[in-house]
């Protein structure tokens, strides 16, 4: 495995040298590799979620330009169209825990 020196602030310091006393690390560089996993790990997901948005975004962009959308003009239809999306979510996941709990 290369060296690789870095130069970490005091803080981080103590904090790695107190994992490594408590036994929570074997070696500093240890702590070092598990933490650059973490970061790694994180922008995958991150990556995953802006994906994810932008898939969603690029959906919704097609839906109105197709003409698929609802105008709505006042606060009591948007509390209304509002209120029957939440219906509709929550009789799916009902429904997601029911096939859930049979299989």
């Amino acid at each position: 495995m290369p060296i690789v020196s870095v130069d970490i602030p005091e803080q981080l310091a103590r904090f790695v040298g107190a994992g490594v006393r408590s036994g929570r690390f074997s070696r500093t560089s240890e702590a070092v590799v598990e933490s650059l996993r973490d970061l790694e790990e994180r922008e995958r997901e991150d990556q995953a979620k802006l994906d994810w948005l932008t898939q969603a975004a690029q959906d919704s962009i097609d839906q109105i330009e197709a003409g698929h959308f609802d105008t709505l003009t006042s606060r009591e239809e948007i509390d209304a169209y509002t209120a029957q999306i939440w219906a509709e979510t929550a009789r799916e996941i009902e429904e997601e825990d029911r096939g859930k709990a049979v299989a």
